[in-house]
């Protein structure tokens, strides 16, 4: 009798070792489809009201008091040529000036715009999607079966 729950307990703890690797593992995905989920949520919300164009870099600023360089991108909105910041970063690369990009902005204030494509957003957010759930599926029947040793 007492060999028997030994080995019931050997077993159980070798059956344990052999999944963690799988639940580490699928906790690590679950936390990256939730982060993917959660920051891709915002632009996904925005990709349906936003309005997406190509814009051009025709200018980069420089703060000399912060050390940040800010292009300036120039889009068509409501059939007028409009310039708006974008983004601000520590370098500069004179290349980019000239460069097209896609941009997706609010038709409201053309001055609040995203950079990418809004299918770059919906991509990511499926792909999270699909981590969360398919980890977080996992880990549930794992631990549902651990219960029930």
């Amino acid at each position: 009798m007492e060999n028997e729950e030994t080995m019931n307990g050997v077993a159980k703890g070798v059956g344990f070792a052999l999944f963690t690797p799988k639940i580490i593992s699928s906790i690590i995905a679950c936390l990256i489809g939730f982060f993917l989920v959660s920051c891709n949520s915002i632009s996904l919300i925005r990709s349906i009201t936003y309005v997406e164009t190509t814009a051009t870099i025709v200018d980069i600023t420089y703060n000399s008091d912060t050390n940040i360089y800010t292009p300036i991108y120039e889009f068509d909105y409501n059939g007028q040529k409009v310039r708006a910041k974008g983004l601000p970063f520590t370098y500069a690369d004179e290349s980019v000036i000239g460069q097209k990009q896609v941009i997706s902005y609010n038709p409201k204030d053309y001055n609040k715009f995203d950079i990418g494509s809004t299918k770059d957003s919906i991509i990511l957010f499926c792909f999270g999607s699909f981590l969360f759930v398919g980890s977080g599926i996992f880990l549930y029947k794992f631990f549902k079966e651990v219960k029930n040793m």
